[in-house]
C-alpha cells in the first residue's frame, strides 16, 4: 500500500513593498524570500523579444540571487512559487487580451537561475536560462494584481519545503 505524505503548505497574504499578494509557503520554511521586480514584463512570443526577454531574465535572477544568500538553494529541494504580476496601462500587448501564462516561463527561467547559479556567476549567456532545472517548482500561485498606481512588474514569492 502506497500512502501519500501529508504536504504543510498554507496560503497566506502578505504585502512586499504595499504590493497585496497571496503566497503559498511551506510550514516551518524560515529561509521564504519575497522581492518585487519593476519593469516591463516580457513573454515568450514578444517580437523581437529575444533581448528583451533576457534582460527581464537577468533582471528576476539578479533579484533572487540577491536575496537567497551566498549559498546556491538545493535542485533537488522542493519548491512553492507565487507569483504577482501587474502590468502597466502602456504595457505594449494592451491591444490585446493578454495571455498571463506566456509571461511565466521567463519568469520561471529566472527565478530558477537565481536560485541556483554559484555565487561568483553572472547570469547573461540566453544558453544559461536554459540549464537550470524548475522540476521542483512543485506548487505554483499565480494572480494578476490590480493596478490602481499604473505600476508593472511582478512579486515573488518563494518557499522552499523544510527536509
Amino acid at each position: 500500500m502506497v500512502t501519500k505524505s501529508k504536504i504543510d503548505i498554507k496560503i497566506k497574504t502578505k504585502k512586499i513593498d504595499n504590493w497585496p499578494i497571496h503566497a503559498l509557503e511551506f510550514a516551518n520554511d524560515k529561509s521564504v524570500i519575497t522581492t518585487i521586480v519593476l519593469g516591463t514584463l516580457a513573454n515568450v512570443q514578444t517580437k523581437r523579444g529575444k533581448k528583451k526577454r533576457l534582460l527581464w531574465q537577468q533582471k528576476i535572477a539578479e533579484a533572487i540571487k540577491s536575496k537567497r544568500g551566498n549559498l546556491p538553494r538545493n535542485l533537488n529541494s522542493h519548491y512553492a512559487i507565487s507569483l504577482g504580476m501587474k502590468f502597466s496601462k502602456t504595457h505594449p500587448n494592451q491591444n490585446q487580451p493578454i495571455d498571463v501564462d506566456n509571461f511565466i516561463k521567463p519568469i520561471f527561467a529566472g527565478i530558477a537561475t537565481g536560485l541556483f547559479i554559484d555565487e561568483e556567476e553572472i547570469p547573461t549567456d540566453p544558453e544559461k536560462f536554459r540549464y537550470f532545472d524548475d522540476s521542483h517548482f512543485d506548487h505554483l500561485f499565480v494572480e494578476r494584481l490590480e493596478n490602481e498606481k499604473n505600476e508593472e512588474g511582478v512579486a515573488i514569492v518563494i518557499s522552499e519545503k523544510p527536509e
